[in-house]
């Protein structure tokens, strides 16, 4: 996966590769409901669940950001800031990565 973009800053080679995306499903809940009904036969009670769907927001994001040095060959250092889904999109690349370099 190429990167997004690529800088020369300070004899060192900066690639940073971004993503996100925001998505909202629809999601069944359900609530515990119970009451008490009285009428002039006596009363009753019940007890049950109510059923909604209710819109469910997610929010994936992920920044990546190696650190190499003037030729782009040695990885100096990296970093990453996101949440996990968001950086999930990024797991296998990363991982071939770390598998070719012995490690980071």
């Amino acid at each position: 996966m190429y990167p997004d973009s690529e800088q020369s800053i300070a004899g060192r080679k900066v690639y940073t590769w971004g993503y996100g995306n925001t998505y909202t499903v629809a999601q069944t809940v359900r609530t515990p409901v119970s009451g008490s009904v009285y009428g002039s036969a006596g009363g009753m009670s019940y007890s049950g669940y109510q059923t909604s769907v209710v819109p469910q927001t997610y929010n994936q994001n992920c920044m990546i950001r190696l650190i190499t040095d003037a030729n782009g060959y040695y990885v100096e250092t990296w970093e990453w800031n996101g949440n996990e889904s968001g950086c999930e999109y990024f797991s296998g690349s990363m991982s071939r990565l770390i598998d070719e370099t012995g490690g980071m």
